[in-house]
Parts: structure tokens; C-alpha cells; sequence
């Protein structure tokens, strides 16, 4: 029953080494397994207090927990306050962390200014976070969303596959005219 099939496939690879395709059929899995290293979400923390700094030089402070295209979500207690990301200029971040475990739990973690690698900016498209714990400022910044990491295009390489890292952010601000934000954030390891 089998051998029918086994001779389409001895056929198909002999029509391919004979026209000399073989190339692409050794390459597709490498640009395979390549698309999904790239592919990994990086992921980030917020921490628990948000100053968001207004176009008009007003201020809201509390938890940020939701950013989209539109608008951005503050809670402080049991209020909600949204503003249209066209009046918000900045957000500055403070606090204290939520540090997802490698058992699925959620921890708290200290103040985290002081520790963590160098500063590194990213340009994302506004619509380039994935919210994964909103109250609790766990996302994921999604690869495809990423125009620039320290002004140089793309996701670098050391990027490409954090396991048990994550970006702290310290800052974001808001390029209205391109629909971007440029976040800055810290490298933190869970032993950090």
C-alpha cells in the first residue's frame, strides 16, 4: 500500500537533485527554524507605579494597565482613569515588579532601579504590546512590532530567545506622528 507513495517521493527528490534544486530543500528548514527563533515575543515588566506625563503638562499617576492605538489605562484603587494616547506625552515608571516563576506562580519583586544591565530604547508600533497580566504589568513585546533597538533596525540577535529574562521598563514615551513608542527598559534576571 505504502509503495506508491514511497515512489512519489523517490521520484520528487531524484527530479530534484536532477535540476539542481537542492539547495532550497536543505535550506528550508535552517530559514524555518531561524523564522521561529525570531519569532519569540521579548518579554517585559512593568512596574506598579506609572507617572504619565500629559501634552498639556498635567499628570496622572497610578497602575498602568493597558496601552493600545487609541488610548491608555491608568487604575489607582478601585478608579480608572483613560487618556487618549494623542494627549499623553510620557510615562516614568517606579516600584516594585511582579516576577512571573518558573512554576507559573506570580511573585513580587523589591525595587528595581538600582539593578538590571544598561538602558536600551525600543521603537515599537503602538499596537506591538501583548498584554499577558494586565494587573500585574506582564506583556510581551511582539517581534513583528519592533522597528528599532538603539536606533539599529530589528530585533538584535540577544534578543531573539529570553527564557528566564526580562526587560524592566523605566520609561515610554509616545511618537505620535508614526504611531510608535520608544520604550526604555533594563535587562533584570530572576537571581538580580
Amino acid at each position: 500500500m505504502r509503495t506508491p507513495q514511497l515512489m512519489i517521493c523517490l521520484s520528487l527528490a531524484g527530479l530534484t537533485i536532477a535540476t539542481g534544486d537542492i539547495q532550497p530543500a536543505i535550506a528550508l528548514p535552517v530559514i524555518v527554524a531561524q523564522n521561529q527563533a525570531q519569532n519569540k515575543p521579548i518579554p517585559v515588566s512593568l512596574p506598579t507605579r506609572a507617572a504619565v506625563t500629559l501634552v498639556n503638562g498635567g499628570q496622572r499617576s497610578g497602575q498602568l494597565v493597558e496601552i493600545n492605538p487609541q488610548y491608555l489605562i491608568v487604575t489607582r484603587g478601585e478608579s480608572r482613569g483613560q487618556e487618549a494616547i494623542a494627549n499623553v506625552s510620557r510615562v516614568q515608571f517606579s516600584g516594585d515588579i511582579w516576577w512571573p516563576t518558573s512554576d507559573g506562580r506570580m511573585v513580587i519583586r523589591g525595587d528595581h532601579e538600582n539593578t538590571g544591565g544598561n538602558p536600551r530604547r525600543f521603537r515599537v508600533r503602538v499596537d506591538g504590546l501583548v498584554w499577558e497580566d494586565a494587573d500585574k504589568g506582564i506583556l510581551a513585546i511582539a517581534p513583528e512590532a519592533v522597528i528599532a533597538v538603539d536606533d539599529e533596525p530589528g530585533v538584535p540577535r540577544g534578543m531573539r530567545n529570553i527564557i528566564h529574562s526580562r526587560y524592566v521598563v523605566t520609561a515610554i514615551e509616545f511618537d505620535r506622528q508614526n504611531s510608535e513608542l520608544i520604550i526604555t527598559a533594563k535587562l533584570l534576571s530572576p537571581s538580580e
